[in-house]
């Protein structure tokens, strides 16, 4: 094997140009893709007191949103304890009809809480637990076109029309912004006909 002395003299100028250019592209690509992630990180993730007014880096921060993840993981956790109430077959479908109105009607009766807590609901129906979800949020239980049958009919073999009732637990923001966004869950009752 012969030793080439142009292999060994490095890049030549133009090699030197090229990959500088390259590189200096790919930081440039990087920086800017870095910019925008952290401009929406930082309008999702700041937190927003339940006026709508931002509070990062703020003293006074007691009265905030803890940002658009945490708050959808509460929620849902809460869900899924109020679910399980709601759900259960020995709570008769008068008590939910007096804590939830129909979808796209304004609701003659209270369907949303009037806070962020369900101790409206508990005042009402006893069994469902006083829990407290994330500032600046009603909960509201709505009633779908697919009407839930009595108890009689839904256990009767030969009743076929008979159905369970369809239902959407739903969260809403008193202010929309980006750090408290709706959440809603779609329910079955009772558990054991859906």
């Amino acid at each position: 094997m012969a030793f080439d002395a142009r292999s060994a003299s490095g890049m030549s100028v133009l090699e030197l140009l090229l990959a500088i250019t390259m590189l200096t592209v790919f930081t440039s690509v990087l920086v800017t893709v870095m910019e925008i992630t952290f401009l929406f990180k930082e309008e999702a993730e700041c937190p927003v007191d339940v006026y709508g007014a931002r509070r990062c880096n703020d003293a006074n921060t007691t009265d905030v949103a803890n940002g658009v993840l945490i708050d959808r993981q509460e929620i849902e956790l809460l869900f899924d304890e109020i679910e399980l109430v709601l759900v259960q077959p020995h709570l008769h479908k008068n008590q939910i009809e007096k804590i939830s109105a129909f979808i796209g009607n304004p609701p003659a009766q209270p369907a949303c809480t009037p806070t962020a807590s369900t101790s409206f609901w508990a005042g009402i129906v006893p069994e469902i637990p006083d829990k407290q979800f994330p500032r600046g949020y009603h909960i509201c239980l709505w009633r779908t076109g697919l009407r839930e049958a009595s108890m009689k009919n839904l256990l009767d073999p030969a009743n076929s029309s008979a159905t369970p009732g369809l239902y959407v637990l739903q969260a809403l923001p008193t202010q929309l912004n980006p750090s408290n966004l709706p959440v809603r869950r779609l329910i079955c009752r009772p558990r054991p006909f859906c």
